[in-house]
């Protein structure tokens, strides 16, 4: 039996998105402890919000109730150039794109029924509804699926090699093969990976890229990966870093949540 799980780097678009809605909440809460009386249950800010990015846009949306103002575009422009879009040769400059701020303030029928001052039981109440599940296994010592634990080792590794051929977006699926009897992780059958590539930085032979690109997948696996393991790189062909990020593929908050949620493994 073979049990896969994905996951996505932090310069995937909807990643990009979630971090630039993170940070903008982080911005608010550390102004927020700034103010007068702290920060507490009773002025506790609400925050609902999405990031949609586009070709050379980003549109920051939703309802804040807070005390406190904090520079959108600032904070959406640092949050991209931090995570190295900072050309359009990478999908995204952070330098150039445009931001829209198109936050609203919250509801107050809903703010009535999430603040512990205006809720009619004095408590702090959902602004939504949501379902979400979770489970340890003995897989691994995170107690966390070992498909999920190797894929994310796959992109971290992609993310901290300092190589520039490899630009900041990109994604990665293990495969793992399972005794059925047992329940048992086995060996890892196959990698695959795909990253953008940024060709000012690759000289000579091209196929050397994919031997790059298997040296960092292996070493980081280096633990679970037989000589039977196989390995796919950019497997459609190409993959210009010119047409990665928002240049390519819209970026939308809360997208990945399968990615963060055990890469889609089975519970």
């Amino acid at each position: 039996m073979e049990i896969s799980s994905e996951s996505v780097k932090v310069g995937h678009p909807d990643l990009v998105a979630d971090i630039i809605a993170a940070n903008v909440i982080a911005a608010i809460l550390d102004k927020e402890k700034k103010e007068k009386g702290g920060l507490n249950l009773a002025n506790m800010p609400h925050c609902g919000l999405e990031v949609f990015l586009g070709k050379g846009i980003c549109i920051v949306g939703g309802e804040v109730r807070s005390r406190v103002y904090v520079d959108i575009d600032k904070i959406a422009r640092e949050s991209v150039l931090e995570l190295g879009y900072n050309h359009a040769a990478v999908g995204l400059n952070g330098h150039l794109m445009g931001v829209l701020n198109a936050i609203i303030p919250q509801s107050p029928d809903i703010n009535q029924g999430t603040s512990c001052l205006l809720n009619k039981e004095g408590e702090i109440g959902a602004g939504d509804q949501g379902i979400m599940y979770g489970f340890a296994c003995d897989d691994t010592k995170e107690l966390l699926p070992l498909p999920y634990v190797l894929v994310n080792k796959l992109m971290r590794a992609f993310e901290y090699c300092q190589d520039p051929i490899f630009a900041p977006d990109g994604k990665g699926q293990v495969s793992v093969d399972y005794d059925t009897k047992t329940g048992r992780p086995q060996r890892v059958a196959k990698v695959l990976m795909s990253n953008a590539i940024d060709y000012r930085y690759v000289k000579g032979d091209r196929l050397k890229v994919r031997d790059k690109a298997k040296k960092i997948a292996f070493a980081a696996l280096e633990d679970c990966v037989d000589k039977k393991t196989e390995f796919l790189f950019n497997p459609t062909g190409e993959w210009n870093a010119v047409n990665s990020c928002s240049a390519a593929d819209s970026g939308v908050t809360g997208r990945k949540l399968v990615v963060q949620c055990y890469g889609g493994f089975p519970g």
